[in-house]
């Protein structure tokens, strides 16, 4: 499948291979046929004793009505949720039984240590705290394929079992535990197909990845050492993700139980490396209610933020909960690839050609535009000594890169480096064709900062290193790939915080090479949100051994409001910024709630600091505005002084004045003037504009042939801040194929702001595409 798109007004034409947004979209979120969860009248249990009882006697007067109409109940959670799990025909004949609430299909979800520790400052809280002791006693709940309990990262045999522990679904399921994964429970039969593995073992790998990174133990892969974060927390895994190719998602059903029984065996930290693109209004999402619920009996909850950026409001659920920190992902600071090396530049990631060579190749380097005026080397240079012996830097686009390859060639060039441009700037692949060239790519930066360097003449020389080797990069950047908000659902700040998500080095399993993550040296490569979200449970595990007894909210707080800002201050992607496990320790305030959002102009919005010391301090609040935004909150109090052990409040306040459409963004710097202690609270307004972009949720790539497809394609329209316009209505034709457009329908009532695109198509043989516009914005598709 190919995407790519329009913004008129910019004069933008973006093409690309749907690498990450619909391989991962396009199988995260779709509903299973006959299967609801019905949600039921009264709270869940408050606790996790004998409240549990009266709960389940009333669950069971429903159970009975609803199998007198032929239902099945499949299941029940009464702890993070008061609700059944049904198969049945008429979804309507349920609603009507006596104490129903609410009944809602079933979804599916998908899933979405090396350098890393440094970046976020973990190697600083080990030598405080010990690495012996670093996460000792916490238990982290990995939500996800199962974990590799007989990977060495994996196993500790100097933790002490805990009391009431392992735990299990089945006594044969005892084998997956041991005294570091201390639970061991499939949920595998509770997906959408029938699964030849119901065991809790990891086909995967995305689980045993997560747990290494949360907490697994110092070991050696291949490539080097690695270590958990928080190695002597231990870990619970409740498998929700079956065998590849038989249940690559997870149901709610699978999900739901998986928290509840979570929360009972008394998991202090979920990690939740998975989520689904239909998103419901908070209060209709069972998941996030659950959540919530979890945070009520003093459970953090830790959620990816999704892989569908660069969009906009490309938020998954469950990370809209409003008590979960939800992860975003930064680039490592160490990459794993080819480099190329420029005298007084540096070393720089590159990509190399598809017909690299064998050996480095290095010579003195010369920018393309002083022998041709584009810079592109489109055009032959009419001289076979112009580029004699010398490597030759030039600007990607308009020709192939087999054309550029080839002039340089002609040229007596030895080496072709070619960067990016500014609105695609991250380096690819190139396709040499014929062309035997030795090549690479950079990034539009780096390429930009050579180019700098040699105006000002400066004679360089370049080594061009086609081997894959550990790179050292800027980690302050974000992946393109992570999602952003606003959220759909509501206008809170989300993700709060951003972590490694690129290049992580982590185990993985040995037993499914049917698995992408599969890898027989049980090592592996791997990228996405999934992955950093397990670094930051990592930290929050530090926290909760380091500093016992806090609430949920100072934890969060303590997270997300000492992160450390990235260059540009954008807080619907990057939240409060790169999270710093070293700052958390320290902190000595937290604040209520860690992230600001305004409705409207003229709205006040309270920040409560509560001191953990025994000491009295006094705080001031000062506005630091994202880049080029026009107007910021006003600080209505003034310096407020928080007790020893107390609170105070900081008011905010919009200017009515500030109404004007666009989006508003930045940080409140909170500097306490006895401790020196600085707190970064992320706020965010935004007035909805015209369209801005087409959001692309999900393609179905596999319709049937001649057939009407419906919710072929699921859309959002956004305007440029990515707040949802769920009123206007996105226009859609073929614009090329046989398929023709059956209709454009609202789910709105179900998933704020989603626009079904219905296909029907005469050849499935016969690719189509689809142009999907909303004002001056437009996406192409071509489907299937």
């Amino acid at each position: 499948m190919i995407l790519y798109a329009v913004n008129t007004a910019e004069k933008i034409l973006v093409r690309a291979l749907l690498l990450v947004l619909l391989v991962a979209s396009g199988l995260w979120g779709q509903i299973v046929p006959g299967r609801f969860v019905v949600e039921l009248n009264g709270a869940p249990a408050a606790g996790r004793g004998t409240e549990r009882t009266a709960v389940r006697q009333r669950q069971a007067d429903v159970r009975r009505r609803m199998e007198a109409l032929g239902a099945r109940v499949t299941g029940s959670i009464d702890l993070v949720g008061n609700a059944l799990f049904v198969e049945a025909d008429d979804a309507a004949a349920l609603r009507n039984v006596a104490g129903v609430q609410r009944v809602v299909p079933m979804r599916v979800f998908r899933p979405v240590l090396d350098r890393a520790v440094m970046v976020h400052q973990v190697d600083r809280v080990w030598n405080q705290v010990g690495l012996d002791k670093a996460g000792q006693g916490i238990k982290i709940g990995i939500i996800d394929s199962g974990v590799d309990n007989q990977h060495p990262g994996l196993q500790d045999a100097s933790m002490p079992m805990p009391e009431g522990f392992p735990r299990y679904n089945a006594a044969a399921h005892k084998a997956f535990t041991n005294s570091k994964v201390i639970v061991a429970r499939s949920y595998v039969n509770l997906l959408a197909q029938r699964d030849p593995d119901l065991t809790p073992r990891d086909h995967m790998g995305h689980g045993t990845a997560v747990a290494m990174i949360a907490a697994g133990a110092t070991n050696r892969g291949p490539r080097g050492s690695m270590t958990g974060v928080a190695p002597k927390a231990y870990i619970g895994s409740y498998k929700v993700f079956g065998t590849p190719t038989y249940n690559d998602s997870a149901t709610d059903q699978a999900i739901l139980q998986a928290i509840e029984d979570a929360v009972a065996d008394g998991m202090d930290i979920l990690n939740m490396s998975f989520g689904s693109t239909l998103t419901p209004r908070l209060e209709d999402d069972l998941e996030v209610k659950a959540i919530e619920r979890a945070a009520a009996l003093g459970v953090l909850t830790i959620v990816a933020a999704g892989n569908d950026g660069p969009w906009l409001g490309t938020l998954p659920s469950p990370a809209t909960a409003p008590s979960a920190i939800t992860v975003g992902a930064s680039r490592n600071e160490r990459v794993f690839g080819p480099s190329a090396t420029v005298t007084g530049v540096g070393t720089m990631l590159a990509a190399n050609s598809s017909r690299p060579g064998a050996l480095p190749v290095t010579g003195p380097l010369v920018d393309a535009v002083t022998l041709d005026s584009t810079g592109l080397l489109c055009a032959g240079l009419g001289s076979a000594d112009a580029l004699r012996g010398r490597i030759v830097l030039a600007l990607r686009g308009s020709c192939t890169f087999e054309t550029k390859m080839n002039n340089a060639s002609a040229a007596g060039a030895v080496g072709l480096l070619l960067y990016s441009e500014a609105f695609r700037p991250d380096p690819v692949s190139m396709s040499a064709g014929a062309a035997s060239l030795p090549a690479q790519m950079l990034s539009h930066d780096d390429g930009m900062a050579i180019k700098r360097a040699l105006a000002s003449g400066e004679t360089l020389r370049a080594t061009l290193d086609f081997t894959v080797r550990p790179v050292s990069v800027d980690p302050r950047r974000m992946a393109s790939f992570s999602s952003a908000g606003p959220s759909a659902v509501d206008i809170s700040v989300k993700p709060e915080v951003v972590a490694v998500g690129t290049n992580f080095y982590t185990a993985t399993q040995t037993f499914d090479a049917q698995s992408d993550m599969y890898d027989v040296t049980g090592y592996t490569v791997v990228d996405g949100t999934s992955f950093s979200t397990p670094l930051v449970a990592g930290i929050a595990a530090l926290l909760k051994a380091t500093r016992p007894g806090l609430s949920v909210d100072d934890y969060r707080s303590l997270v997300i409001n000492t992160a450390a800002a990235m260059p540009e201050q954008r807080s619907q992607i990057s939240g409060a910024g790169m999270v710093d496990a070293s700052a958390a320790i320290r902190a000595t305030v937290t604040a209520s709630p860690a992230a600001v959002a305004f409705a409207s102009p003229g709205a006040r919005r309270q920040i409560t600091l509560r001191n953990l010391t025994n000491t009295s301090d006094t705080y001031t609040a000062v506005v630091q505005p994202g880049s080029g935004s026009r107007a910021t909150p006003v600080v209505v109090s003034g310096p407020v002084t928080v007790a020893a052990g107390g609170t105070a409040v900081v008011e905010l306040e919009w200017p009515s004045s500030a109404s004007q459409p666009g989006g508003y963004e930045g940080a409140i710097l909170l500097e306490g003037s006895s401790s020196g202690n600085r707190l970064r609270v992320p706020y965010w307004f935004a007035a909805p504009t015209t369209p801005g972009d087409v959001v692309p949720l999900w393609v179905n790539r596999s319709p049937v042939a001649y057939s009407l497809d419906n919710e072929s394609i699921l859309i959002r329209v956004v305007d440029k801040n990515g707040v949802t316009l769920p009123d206007v209505r996105p226009s859609a034709r073929v614009t090329l194929g046989t398929a023709s457009i059956a209709a454009v329908r609202s789910l709105d009532a179900r998933y704020p702001g989603v626009w079904a695109i219905d296909i029907r198509y005469q050849s499935v043989m016969d690719p189509s595409e689809i142009e999907l516009s909303a004002g001056e914005a437009a996406i192409y598709v071509v489907v299937p």
